[in-house]
């Protein structure tokens, strides 16, 4: 059983696909492979989805762990989580801050 991604508190948006797609310079097929592994997919079924081969999942599989320095799925989720929130974690850093007038900040 691996880590599912909603148990470990983590969903991503569309967006947030295409960036880490783009971050690690996937090709298509490879994220959307990655995307059926983060949901916790099985290789047969991956396969069925996206109407390619067993041998052809287990091939972007290899390359995602190489491209991920990884070993498993396990260590490919979390991977991809830690990256995930770490986006998350820049892109609420560079969010503008809401700046209170005293007014506000004595009705608060």
């Amino acid at each position: 059983m691996y880590p599912h991604p909603v148990v470990c508190g983590l969903w991503l948006s569309a967006e947030q696909w295409r960036a880490l797609g783009c971050r690690l310079r996937l090709p298509r097929r490879q994220l959307q492979v990655l995307q059926q592994i983060f949901g916790d997919t099985k290789e047969a079924t991956i396969a069925a989805r996206l109407d390619i081969s067993p041998h052809t999942v287990r091939t972007y599989v290899r390359r995602l762990y190489g491209k991920l320095g990884v070993n498993s799925r396990v260590e490919l989720i979390l991977a991809v989580a830690r990256m995930a929130l770490a986006d998350a974690r820049q892109a609420a850093v560079s969010w503008p801050a809401v700046r209170l007038s005293p007014a506000q900040r004595r009705a608060a």
